[in-house]
């Protein structure tokens, strides 16, 4: 498995850890979503062609979308970060 592969996997596997707080797996895996990503300037988003269906990268990147959204946190196409919406 590659080494990224394996990163998001890892990611992954801390959602249904006892304890999991959406707002810290946010933080701590930015860069890691990033990585799923090319980010225009001041545009949304876009995700890489590298996300194949069932991939870990591609259910990483699902799932840290839907985290995001359920933690009424919505990305900054400006700043490139993370805004809290509620």
């Amino acid at each position: 498995m590659k080494f990224f592969e394996t990163k998001y996997l890892e990611a992954l596997i801390q959602v249904s850890d006892t304890g999991f707080i959406p707002i810290i797996w946010l933080i701590d895996h930015f860069e890691l979503f990033k990585s799923t990503i090319t980010w225009p300037e001041s545009l949304p988003p876009i995700p890489r062609s590298n996300l194949i269906v069932g991939s870990f990268r591609e259910r990483f990147h699902l799932t840290y979308l839907d985290i995001l959204s359920e933690a009424g946190m919505e990305l900054d196409n400006e700043t490139k970060d993370f805004i809290i919406i509620i």
